[in-house]
């Protein structure tokens, strides 16, 4: 009798930001290195595949431009005509491999977004009006998207200036899986 083999193995979807720091906004003029070394090192250590999402504001109207992006609210973002339809499109796409890689055997551990990101913050974003409890446009879409398609999802958001809240969330998930 041929015995079948089950692939599982776990994943982690996170900001491409994380892996490449250079991605950020006005990473030109502040290069911000070492708040997502933590981040990887626990990943690695306990073997967890490390799936980056599309970064849609550096992506928008072409990454040549997006790298060179400075600092903006998410009223910018929001007023931006077809930004909302490319997050949209952005999300449908992260969505589809989700359920492809849970259908491969892939089990998805958490999605990490950037707090304070208009796009892809997971809590709380800046907005004119200061710092608004809600989800970047980008995460809001995806969230939505895994929810019609009953995926239960584990959301972790990442600080990068305070990042050891986001640490000990992430360090305490893992660990009780």
């Amino acid at each position: 009798m041929r015995q079948e083999i089950i692939y599982k193995r776990n994943a982690i979807l996170v900001p491409y930001c994380l892996l490449a720091p250079g991605f950020q906004a006005n990473a030109h003029i502040e290069t911000k290195h070492g708040w997502n070394t933590e981040f990887i090192r626990i990943l690695t250590e306990n073997e967890i595949d490390i799936i980056s999402y599309s970064c849609v504001e550096a992506s928008f109207d072409s990454v040549s431009k997006g790298l060179l992006r400075t600092k903006h609210g998410v009223g910018y973002y929001e007023s931006l005509p077809n930004f909302l339809e490319y997050c949209k499109s952005a999300a449908d796409v992260e969505t589809k491999k989700i359920m492809d890689m849970i259908s491969g055997g892939y089990q998805i551990v958490a999605i990490l977004g950037i707090e304070h990101s208009p796009s892809c913050a997971v809590n709380y974003l800046y907005t004119h009006n200061g710092t608004q409890k809600r989800a970047g446009i980008f995460m809001k879409l995806l969230m939505d998207n895994l929810k019609y398609c009953n995926i239960d999802m584990r959301y972790i958001g990442i600080n990068k200036r305070f990042p050891n809240k986001s640490i000990h969330k992430l360090k305490e998930y893992i660990y009780s899986l």
